[in-house]
């Protein structure tokens, strides 16, 4: 820019807002920082914020996230194509993808943020939040929804008290629907991780959950 826009060097001052509260003048954001950005620039050891201990276990955890993920990284940056099969290594080991590890892969490889999360966002084989250890999927296509697909449903979530796409607080179970398993014979049909559960009443549930919690 070589200068103010003709008509806007003579408006008052009070029509530089931005119109977001707290923000009273155009330039007022380059002067604010979130708490953990004063942390890191001031050199106070995240004053304010080891009171309670969360910003130490936060950074520990990631810390030891990324030294997992690391080698695979490594492994991987450098081909060609490498992106995809490298998230689908990085969800096998973690289980999901968590938004630090996606920022160091975008490092790695040298390209933006923004492409990995569209390639991440764009596939449903892909996760950014922590999932259960026994991934239940309940088929809702035409044959198990005629035959009873929502009543088993239903159950699944009053017996794990969840809903669907959720999962459990201790990392047991997630719930979700599936347009189709292709097991239209076995209707109303579920999968449990790699096995499938077919012909199923409501009544059946509480007993496919208790197998799968018990061996936990």
């Amino acid at each position: 820019m070589t200068g103010p826009k003709a008509g806007l060097e003579d408006k008052p001052s009070q029509n530089k807002g931005t119109g977001i509260k707290g923000l009273s003048n155009s330039n007022d954001w380059r002067d604010r920082k979130t708490p953990l950005q004063r942390a890191r620039g001031d050199g106070s050891k995240m004053e304010g914020l080891v009171h309670h201990g969360k910003v130490p276990q936060a950074a520990e955890r990631q810390s030891g996230v990324q030294d997992k993920v690391k080698p695979i990284i490594e492994r991987w940056k450098d081909k060609d194509g490498a992106l995809i099969p490298l998230l689908q290594e990085i969800q096998d080991h973690l289980g999901y993808l968590p938004r630090e590890v996606l920022e160091e892969i975008a490092r790695a490889m040298k390209i933006s943020l923004a492409k990995v999360l569209g390639i991440v966002t764009f596939y449903a084989q892909f996760h950014t939040q922590p999932r259960g250890k026994n991934i239940i999927r309940v088929c809702m296509g035409t044959a198990c929804h005629v035959r009873g697909g929502a009543d088993v449903m239903g159950k699944l979530q009053e017996e794990l008290d969840l809903k669907n796409g959720e999962t459990t607080p201790d990392l047991a179970f997630t719930l979700e629907s599936v347009a189709c398993i292709g097991a239209c014979g076995l209707a109303p049909v579920i999968t449990v991780n790699n096995e499938t559960h077919g012909r199923l009443k409501p009544e059946d549930i509480p007993g496919i959950v208790g197998k799968y919690r018990n061996s936990i």
